[in-house]
């Protein structure tokens, strides 16, 4: 997958927000003020998709594919970094970008879900 695919399909999700943080050199994804995706810029022509992950999963996961490790600069246990054009399928990225909409969307609260519906 190519880094703009996978913007791309981030920002197809309902209610997402994308903005680029020069400070972190990434693009931040959001869902109700809630971060679901960082897509770094390239490290020698290597790009990658940060994503919340469900801890068994995200172990899973990395012993699963080549182009799945732990997250740099976040939570370990709770984020994954997937290394875009790797073993990981656009299929199988797809399903991690949705994982992580959907595990940060879930523990929004009932009146943050309400103001994101009204927009």
């Amino acid at each position: 997958m190519e880094v703009d695919q996978a913007l791309e399909f981030c920002n197809s999700l309902k209610y997402s927000e994308c903005e680029y943080k020069e400070a972190w050199e990434s693009y931040v994804l959001k869902v109700g003020e809630k971060v679901f995706a960082f897509i770094p810029e390239n490290y020698d022509s290597v790009y990658y998709i940060m994503l919340k992950c469900d801890p068994e999963e995200a172990v899973s996961l990395r012993e699963s594919y080549e182009g799945v490790e732990p997250a740099y600069h976040m939570n370990k246990k709770h984020w994954n970094m997937v290394r875009l054009k790797s073993d990981v399928s656009d299929k199988e990225i797809k399903r991690e970008i949705e994982n992580s909409y959907n595990l940060v969307y879930n523990k929004l609260t009932k009146r943050v879900k309400e103001e994101l519906r009204e927009k």
